[in-house]
C-alpha cells in the first residue's frame, strides 16, 4: 500500500456552485442567524435547531489571533469517524499530516480574507483506508460584526468512497 496525500481542487469556489440541499438548509441556517450582519457570532448559533442529520458532519473553529492559529469548539462525530480521532479542543497545529495541515490553514485564512461562505471541494484519505470526496461549506462567525473570531463549517459526501 502507498502513502496516500490529501489532494485539493485548486481554488475555491462559490456557494453557488453547491446545489445540494444539505447545503442549502446549512446557509439558510446560517444567513438566518446573522440577520443584517456580514456574519453570526457564535452566540447566535444553536446546533439543535440545525436539521439533526447536519450536525454530525459541522465543525466550529475558533480564530485567535497574535499568533494566527484555530482552536475547534465543536467537532462533530461524523469527522471524528472519518479522521480516527476527536478534535474538540484542539489547535490547527496539533494536526501532525503538513500537508492536510496547510490545506486547512488555507482554506479558513480564505474565509478570513473573503468574509462570506465559500465551498471547497476536496478528495482526502480517511480512517480506515478509504478516500472520501467532499463539498464543504465553510462561513465566518463575528462577534463584533466586523472581525471574523470563528469558522462554521459543513461537509458533504459526495460520489462515491473508494478503498485505498
Amino acid at each position: 500500500m502507498g502513502i496516500v496525500t490529501f489532494e485539493m481542487e485548486s481554488g475555491l469556489f462559490p456557494v453557488s456552485e453547491c446545489d445540494n440541499p444539505e447545503a442549502s438548509q446549512f446557509l439558510d441556517y446560517w444567513n438566518g442567524a446573522r440577520g443584517d450582519q456580514f456574519a453570526p457570532a457564535w452566540s447566535d448559533i444553536d446546533l439543535m435547531a440545525l436539521p439533526l442529520d447536519l450536525v454530525p458532519r459541522v465543525f466550529i473553529v475558533d480564530v485567535i489571533t497574535d499568533p494566527l492559529e484555530f482552536v475547534y469548539r465543536f467537532f462533530g462525530t461524523w469527522h471524528v469517524r472519518m479522521i480516527g480521532t476527536e478534535m474538540t479542543g484542539k489547535r490547527l497545529s496539533d494536526i501532525e499530516d503538513n500537508t492536510f495541515r496547510s490545506v486547512l490553514l488555507d482554506q479558513y485564512k480564505s474565509i478570513i480574507e473573503l468574509r462570506k461562505p465559500c465551498l471547497f471541494r476536496a478528495k482526502f484519505p480517511a480512517y480506515p483506508a478509504k478516500i472520501y470526496s467532499t463539498e464543504i461549506i465553510r462561513a465566518p462567525l463575528s462577534h463584533t460584526g466586523e472581525s471574523i473570531d470563528g469558522l462554521m463549517s459543513l461537509e458533504i459526501l459526495v460520489g462515491e468512497e473508494k478503498n485505498y
